[in-house]
């Protein structure tokens, strides 16, 4: 027992007088000979590429190696330092860090080394194969893009890149490709791997878009073991102190599609898109007869896209907004679009606008809405465009539909067209005199006029001031007091007011106004004086005629939300800028009866009915019934007649005129 004790003495103490000898078993021995001590000292991370390359390539573990070379041994000598670095790589992708501080150096040398061919004989002599050396691969890195909204300009390459960069790399980009520009090299050897860092200034895919200062950074690394990937949004340049933000107007992923069977070629698709909280989108539709011109849109957000300002029949077009996470609205907080046209029928403009609105707040009830109005949208004294009433006398129609692919988007459809209309001719006054008393004369928005003409023409003539009996052998001068009035009228025998808002007056008003400049009003008088000389013997008095302006064309009557046309309506108003006509006018006495009396006119309006319109101004008798004369001159009118034709006489009168304007 004694003797063997002293023997394992001697072994011991030789192995500790030999430190080269420890050193070579250390270094220069086989990974599989020394690889249960290391790791149970901590020598080797069970995770590191060298234990992994291991476990799965137990084959080269047996493969004999030629003797390496003085520079061989060199590099294998500076295995250790590359080894602790790959592992610090390792663990950081793993950890999902991006940035560029723990990328590994491709400065040292890769150490080549030659394998056997299988089946073929070791060498005797042959050393172990280093630990930090792989069979050297080539690996590749291709980046795909996929776009949504947005483009990508002034695209540099910027920090540490690692391979050849492929000669086709774009700085400006639109849409999505495929193999849009790649990064190569050779994988496998401890310091080997692949890495490319680019940065792109990004904007919204809408015409005249506003220049907005973001960028994207997109970092690429692959080792041919461990790769990985980011894309972060920055405002300001990342090459000149940009910074990254959030919440950010753009979403930038950098992804690997599929299980990643090979880490030696990668490839990596990198979606950019906007960081979208609401989104409004909507399509204008044109049917039948209707095309639109004209086309304006509102838009509160920066991301704005206008459908065309143009849309011809049985055409559409298309228009969107989307509110990004830091964008603030004008107004409000929604994505809101409102858009304007003007409507032709047949290719010729109408009087009417369709006006409408998508409106998507954020988790927020939404709606759109359409609706045909009379007057621009866009003049100087147009409504707020939510308070503006549809015209329901309006021969078009706008209809809205809306969907939401989900609780954040809105998509509304707008479909303007003619509506079905019921025409009743001229020739059917009863009825449309029905129509007019149940409909319009109860309320007047419901009805509508579409002018096709206007005349100025002077009213029926009638008497506006007393008579005057001149009994003497002189001439006699006098200032006669006039006084009359002349109401508008309908070709129904109604009257019309011109001062009430959406009725039949105030239609005309403004169709004949806009058609022609004329001025329009309810009634037409007159007070002024008027001088006139009575012959000797004879009755005077003072007869006017009243400006007016005749105009006529077709009434849109909404009963029930059916639609009527009532074809060929005319109506008579009083033109605020003409003058009445006045003639003194002088006829044989009045029989004296006691005292001779001075017969004075009514002051009340003439029925203007019974006194038609004459279009040249220069009818000047009437019937008795239409005259207007008072009740006792038209009896003492009368008795004359009598008196002389019981005479057995014949009496002609004649009559003396003089005319003036007032």
């Amino acid at each position: 027992m004694a003797a063997l004790m002293a023997a394992m003495a001697v072994v011991v103490t030789a192995f500790v007088a030999s430190p080269a000898v420890a050193m070579d078993m250390k270094w220069g021995d086989d990974l599989t000979t020394i690889a249960p001590g290391s790791e149970a000292d901590g020598d080797a991370a069970p995770d590191s590429e060298e234990a992994t390359a291991t476990e799965q390539n137990p084959a080269e573990e047996e493969a004999a190696v030629t003797e390496p070379t003085a520079a061989e041994q060199a590099a294998t000598e500076q295995a250790p330092s590359e080894e602790a670095s790959t592992s610090e790589e390792d663990t950081a992708p793993g950890e999902g860090d991006a940035s560029e501080e723990g990328t590994p150096s491709t400065d040292e040398p890769s150490v080549q080394v030659e394998a056997v061919p299988d089946g073929a004989a070791p060498a005797a002599d042959a050393a172990e194969p280093d630990v930090g050396v792989q069979a050297v691969e080539a690996g590749s890195i291709t980046v795909d893009f996929n776009l949504k909204r947005v483009t990508l300009s002034n695209g540099a390459v910027t920090g540490a890149t690692h391979g050849t960069v492929s000669n086709a790399f774009p700085t400006n980009i639109d849409g999505s490709a495929t193999n849009v520009f790649s990064v190569k090299g050779n994988l496998g050897d401890a310091s080997a791997h692949l890495e490319l860092t680019v940065v792109y200034k990004v904007a919204m895919a809408i015409p005249n878009a506003p220049d907005e200062d973001y960028w994207v950074k997109i970092h690429v690394y692959t080792s041919g073991f461990h790769y990985f990937r980011t894309c972060d949004v920055t405002t300001g340049d990342p090459r000149a102190g940009g910074v990254q933000i959030a919440p950010t107007p753009f979403t930038c992923f950098a992804r690997t599609p599929g299980s990643e069977s090979s880490m030696l070629n990668q490839t990596v698709t990198v979606s950019i898109d906007l960081n979208r909280w609401a989104e409004a989108s909507g399509t204008v539709q044109t049917e039948r007869s209707v095309s639109l011109d004209d086309g304006k849109y509102l838009f509160l957000l920066p991301f704005a896209q206008p459908g065309a300002t143009t849309v011809p029949q049985s055409s559409q077009t298309t228009f969107a907004t989307v509110w990004r996470e830091p964008d603030r609205p004008i107004v409000g907080a929604a994505a809101k679009v409102s858009f304007t046209y003007r409507i032709l029928d047949n290719g010729k403009p109408t009087r009417y606008w369709v006006v409408g609105w998508v409106n998507k707040p954020r988790s927020a009830t939404s709606g759109g809405k359409c609706m045909i109005i009379d007057q621009d949208p866009w003049g100087d004294n147009a409504p707020v465009w939510d308070d503006l009433p549809n015209d329901s006398t309006a021969p078009y129609a706008c209809a809205d539909h809306g969907t939401s692919p989900d609780s954040d988007t809105l998509d509304v459809t707008f479909t303007v067209s003619t509506r079905d209309v019921t025409v009743i001719p001229a020739s059917q006054r009863p009825l449309q005199a029905q129509l007019i008393k149940s409909v319009c004369e109860v309320d007047m928005k419901l009805c509508d006029l579409r002018l096709a003409n206007a005349e100025k023409a002077q009213g029926a003539e009638r008497p506006i001031s007393s008579y005057i009996n001149n009994r003497t052998d002189k001439p006699m001068a006098l200032k006669f007091e006039t006084k009359s009035s002349q109401s508008t009228t309908t070709s129904f025998g109604t009257e019309v007011t011109v001062g009430v808002e959406g009725g039949i007056g105030a239609h005309f008003k403004l169709e004949v106004k806009a058609t022609y400049g004329w001025d329009i009003e309810n009634t037409t008088e007159t007070s002024e004086g008027f001088d006139y000389e009575i012959p000797p013997n004879r009755q005077g008095w003072v007869v006017g005629s009243p400006p007016m302006i005749h105009a006529s064309g077709d009434i849109y009557v909404n009963q029930n939300n059916r639609l009527y046309l009532l074809q060929g309506v005319s109506a008579t108003f009083a033109d605020k800028s003409g003058q009445w006509i006045k003639e003194g006018v002088d006829g044989p006495l009045a029989p004296r009866l006691g005292e001779d009396p001075v017969v004075e006119i009514p002051s009340t309006s003439l029925n203007p009915v019974a006194a038609p319109i004459s279009a040249s101004g220069s009818a000047r008798q009437a019937s008795l019934a239409t005259t207007g004369v008072a009740t006792e001159q038209l009896v003492w009118s009368a008795m004359l007649a009598i008196a002389l034709l019981g005479g057995g006489a014949l009496l002609f009168v004649p009559t003396h005129r003089r005319r003036r304007k007032s």
